[in-house]
């Protein structure tokens, strides 16, 4: 029974992010959104269904117009999401340097352990510990998880 509501639950998720691409490339066509608003209402919509492949060619095109801190740590995201870490770790560096938000700073540690950059991500750590009350409750447990899996790693 939980498996069927699991799967009814998917398959409408799946129809809400397909609703909305369409009215997005509607909305895009009729009203004229910019660009901007066009890849980034995409390409989010993807990410929710995990079409990172998707997601990804929308915010690159996104930064063809703009580029943006946020949207690069989302592309640099889904390229660690698919497995494309030195290009996660490149996109995450750039938002960085740009935008030093508490979402950036994580990801680009768990890129930068992931990567064997231990020190790296341990330094980006001890610089997100103070700002952790900022983020968001999945982003806290995943700053728990990769400071447990860096203190293993000492041992």
């Amino acid at each position: 029974m939980a498996e069927t509501t699991g799967q009814q639950h998917s398959a409408l998720t799946h129809i809400l992010v397909l609703g909305r691409v369409l009215y997005t490339t509607c909305g895009n066509w009729l009203v004229g959104l910019t660009p901007e608003e066009n890849h980034w209402a995409k390409g989010y919509a993807w990410t929710r269904i995990g079409a990172y492949r998707w997601a990804a060619w929308h915010f690159r095109k996104y930064l063809t117009y703009s580029d943006n801190p946020r949207v690069r740590a989302y592309l640099a995201w889904c390229y660690a999401q698919l497995g494309m870490l030195e290009s996660a770790a490149q996109h995450y560096r750039e938002a960085y340097a740009r935008y030093k938000g508490p979402e950036i700073i994580l990801g680009l540690a768990e890129v930068e352990a992931d990567l064997a950059n231990v020190e790296r991500a341990r330094a980006l750590l001890c610089e997100l510990r103070p700002r952790s009350h900022e983020l968001q409750p999945d982003a806290a447990a995943a700053l728990k998880a990769l400071e447990k899996r860096l203190t293993v790693g000492e041992g």
